[in-house]
């Protein structure tokens, strides 16, 4: 059962969101797609930060060191934020704001709050589409509101910001309902039930899970990687509750959630369609009073005839930087974000090395784990996915820079899909 989900933020982030030279850190376990949420929604919104990453377990003594240092200054107190995926006070991701000066500002460690978050900044710094994300009605509560006078240094230096509490972040209108309602849907059971399913299959497979780990490092967390492999394949499954009872339970919600958001689609593969076809009714209509104008109107002394009107052989012409239909709406959303990273894996994208991360290509999968994905990715919301990746994704997985505009042309929908069909 999902639970609403309430998001605040420290009124030391509030207070500083307009500041230009804020410098953003974000610490993820670097093939966690929950940590792929966050750093899509960064790039998309064109904010700059740094990119800092661990393998399993190695991030709890990072994250902890983390929290340390902003306690110490005055600027974290524990998580404002519940997250779906983890009760674990070290979850990644883990957004680190640090003011011009380098002093704590915040600290954030969910990825649904850290993209709220991340659309108020970027909004604050005067990017006008920074709202697409969740809609218009995304805002702080009325008693915080963001303030351009406030300095960076009294941000770090004043315990007292964060005493004073935390501002939440609500929305009103139907869009942001909607966005918000499928990205918690899919935080509390696709997330969750892709990383049981997925380690299940994966961390027996001795080679192609060391692997992964290996590829996935750099430095001290390279060397060690084959130790650290052993403990997590060891560890890994107390702590997630992963057991041959869970993964099965595991499958089956993924098939459930797979029934429910082939059927979405379709609705809006329906919706788009009847749009289309209104459009061209309309077309039709106004090339037939154009060619009416020109029977009944006198030419002029050139010998071309004024109809008054033009026509757009355009205008109902798909953008090969978009989509067709998104889950909500005309243009991407969090729900879109949400659904294509985290359900990424089950459906076999990413494969090989995309940015900073490497994911093992499906044909080396485990035979059981094979047979799953490639199901699932025949389905129509596992071709909604790879859509996704093969439109924004490759160009949202470089890390910590200014986000391109997205520029992977797109390969035509499935138009002919209806719900369920394999």
């Amino acid at each position: 059962m999902v639970a609403n989900e309430q998001y605040k933020l420290p009124v030391s982030m509030v207070s500083t969101l307009a500041q230009p030279n804020l410098k953003l850190e974000l610490h993820c376990i670097s093939f966690s797609h929950y940590c792929t949420k966050a750093r899509w929604t960064l790039q998309l919104l064109g904010l700059s930060y740094q990119e800092v990453n661990y393998l399993p377990a190695i991030h709890i003594p990072g994250i902890l060191r983390l929290q340390m240092q902003f306690k110490r200054a005055g600027t974290w107190q524990g998580p404002v934020s519940p997250t779906a995926s983890s009760k674990s006070p070290a979850v990644t991701p883990c957004l680190a704001v640090y003011s011009e000066q380098g002093m704590p500002v915040g600290l954030l460690q969910n990825s649904s709050l850290i993209s709220r978050y991340a659309v108020l900044r970027a909004a604050a710094l005067g990017n006008p589409s920074a709202h697409q994300l969740y809609g218009p009605s995304l805002k702080l509560a009325p008693s915080v509101q963001p303030s351009r006078q406030h300095s960076s240094q009294d941000s770090s230096e004043d315990s007292n910001g964060f005493d004073e509490g935390v501002s939440a972040v609500i929305g009103s209108d139907e869009l942001y309902k909607a966005v918000s309602e499928l990205e918690l849907r899919l935080a509390w059971t696709m997330g969750v039930e892709v990383r049981r399913v997925v380690y299940y299959y994966m961390l027996p497979s001795t080679w192609l899970c060391f692997t992964l780990f290996h590829r996935n490092s750099s430095g001290m967390q390279r060397l060690l990687s084959w130790p650290i492999y052993l403990a997590c394949r060891l560890l890994l499954p107390k702590v997630l509750k992963i057991t041959d009872r869970t993964a099965a339970r595991g499958r089956q919600k993924l098939l459930e959630e797979f029934d429910h958001f082939d059927q979405l689609l379709w609705q809006r593969q329906q919706q788009y369609l009847a749009k289309q076809q209104q459009q061209q009714a309309d077309m039709a209509t106004a090339t037939q009073q154009s060619a009416s104008l020109r029977v009944t109107q006198p030419t002029s002394s050139s010998g071309s005839t004024s109809t008054g009107t033009t026509s757009n052989t355009n205008s109902s012409a798909s953008n090969d930087k978009t989509l067709p239909y998104y889950l909500c709406g005309d243009h991407i959303t969090a729900a879109d974000i949400s659904l294509a990273t985290l359900a990424g894996y089950i459906i076999g994208v990413p494969s090989g090395q995309l940015g900073t991360l490497w994911a093992p290509p499906v044909t080396d999968l485990p035979p059981d784990l094979r047979s799953f994905v490639q199901g699932l990715a025949e389905r129509p919301t596992g071709r909604f996915v790879q859509d996704v990746w093969r439109v924004y994704g490759s160009q949202l997985m470089v890390a910590g820079g200014q986000a391109p505009e997205p520029a992977v042309q797109v390969h035509s929908m499935h138009n002919t899909c209806q719900p369920g069909c394999e």
